[in-house]
Order: C-alpha cells, then sequence, then structure tokens
C-alpha cells in the first residue's frame, strides 16, 4: 500500500514518509541549483532546464503538503500535534520555494551567464543543514529515546544555518561596496550586475534562514513527548 493510500485510512496514518520525500526534493534541487553555480557560464536552454526542474520540485512540494493538510483533517491520532506537523511541513515547503524563486530571478534578470560564487557557498551551507534535518525523521519516530541524538542533529543544523549568516554578511559587504563604486563612478552595467547579485544572496539568505524554523518545530517536538 502507498503512501498515498495511506492518507485515506487513519489508521494507517503516515507522516514520516511524507517528510522524507519533501527532505529528498529540497536535496535534489540544491544539488542541481549548486551543480549549475559551479558550472561557470551557462546556455539559456540550461539556464531554461535549471528553472524548469526546480520549479517542478517545488510543485511536487506543494502537492505532498496539500496532501499533508488532508490526511490531518482525516487523523484522529497523528504522531505530534496538527499545528506542529503542518509548521514543519510549511517551513519545509517554504525553502524549496526559496531555491525555485532564487534561481528563476536570478535567469530571469538576465545580467550575467553565470551564478556569482557565493552561491555554491550558500548552497553547501543548506545542503547540509537538510542533510542532517533529514535524518531527524526516523528519529521523530521515538522522540523520546531518540532526545540527545535529536539535540545533536538540531545543534548540526543551527551550525549550518550560522555558517550561512557568515556567507550573507560577507558577501553583503563586499556587494554594498561594489553598487556603491559603481554608482558613484557612472559604471551602470556593474551597478546593475551587483544590484541583482545582491537579490540572490538575499533570496539564498532566506531559505537558509528557514533551517531555524525547522530546529524550532523539532525542538517543539521533542519537548511535547519528553
Amino acid at each position: 500500500m502507498s503512501w498515498l493510500t495511506r492518507f485515506l485510512y487513519p489508521e494507517e496514518m503516515d507522516f514520516f514518509t511524507p517528510m522524507e520525500r519533501v527532505y529528498a526534493l529540497i536535496l535534489e534541487s540544491a544539488r542541481l541549483f549548486r551543480a549549475a553555480a559551479q558550472r561557470g557560464a551557462m546556455a539559456p536552454n540550461d539556464k531554461q532546464t535549471l528553472v524548469t526542474e526546480l520549479k517542478n520540485h517545488e510543485s511536487a512540494g506543494d502537492e505532498i503538503v496539500r496532501l499533508v493538510v488532508t490526511g490531518l483533517k482525516h487523523s484522529f491520532t497523528p504522531p505530534f500535534s496538527p499545528l506542529e506537523l503542518r509548521r514543519l511541513f510549511d517551513a519545509l515547503d517554504d525553502i524549496l520555494d526559496g531555491l525555485d524563486e532564487a534561481a528563476k530571478t536570478h535567469v530571469h534578470a538576465g545580467h550575467r551567464e553565470d551564478f556569482p560564487p557565493f552561491v555554491a557557498e550558500q548552497l553547501d551551507a543548506l545542503t547540509a543543514g537538510i542533510e542532517y534535518a533529514r535524518g531527524t525523521v526516523a528519529l521523530l519516530r521515538d522522540p523520546r529515546r531518540n532526545a540527545k541524538a535529536l539535540s545533536s542533529l538540531v545543534a548540526s543544523i543551527s551550525d549550518c544555518e550560522k555558517r550561512g549568516d557568515e556567507i550573507y554578511w560577507r558577501n553583503k559587504r563586499a556587494l554594498a561596496a561594489e553598487i556603491n563604486a559603481a554608482a558613484r563612478d557612472g559604471r551602470l552595467a556593474d551597478f546593475r550586475r551587483a544590484t541583482m547579485d545582491e537579490k540572490t544572496l538575499d533570496h539564498l539568505e532566506w531559505t537558509l534562514d528557514r533551517l531555524v524554523a525547522v530546529i524550532q518545530v523539532v525542538e517543539d517536538m521533542v519537548i511535547e513527548h519528553a
């Protein structure tokens, strides 16, 4: 019996399989994006392929969240409170949305043939954080017994988010200097490039910040079953 079918039967409700699937979608998206960021100059077709694939993953995530919300209405005994499950799936869905939006904004702006170097750095931090977060799925099946291991993973996720902050502010300062210098010197092309790069940086930082929401939900789940 598939996990989708089990959504229709309260006595066999499974929220862990769709949780695992969303994490897998995020990792697939982050890895695709990272590979593109490391490729150097990209042809228009390659850029469009990336945007299309990320959009497909984002749409698949939306469908999983929709099924989860429907499942919560049919389940009499979810493993955690409906509010916590919804918060977790919404945070994960936000990450898929953020990856899609960052790539789409960059590609549609058409201001450069490649991605700025910080993109691969940010995606490395996000990928590491999601890999740790994915490890919580199995442990959440018995949060009381696995509380110590969950706390360790939460600390590792937090470290990845902090690493993302360091990458963000280092590049934010550098881009601010570029923007100011280009504006002062009347270099319109450089000003536009740096301004659009800053938007990509901001989109990915917002996406990395959603790891904090994941941490908060996991911690609340552990406390609920302590």
